[in-house]
């Protein structure tokens, strides 16, 4: 029973990690985030997607990494500068 309520909490956690953490990502006023997706497990974030540059990469992550109850960040995010000829 023990072992249900701590999973019930690390989920708990999890749900409201992964919110906060989109909600920082989907909110932020660099348009270079809008490609960058997050999943959790067990309060380690997983960033996937694409941003037009290093800077925006380094920003993603350093925003993600502020958020209470993040433990740790993998970074899977590519790095795909835009086209001039399309942008």
């Amino acid at each position: 029973m023990k072992r249900q309520a701590e999973q019930f909490d690390t989920d708990r956690r999890d749900r409201e990690t992964i919110a906060a953490v989109r909600h920082r990502i989907e909110h932020s006023r660099h348009k270079g985030l809008r490609r960058v997706k997050a999943k959790i497990s067990d309060g380690t974030i997983t960033l996937f997607g694409t941003v037009p540059t290093e800077d925006d990469l380094e920003l993603a992550i350093t925003l993600v990494g502020d958020v209470s109850h993040v433990e740790r960040v993998i970074d899977e995010i590519e790095v795909i500068v835009p086209d001039a000829r399309t942008s």
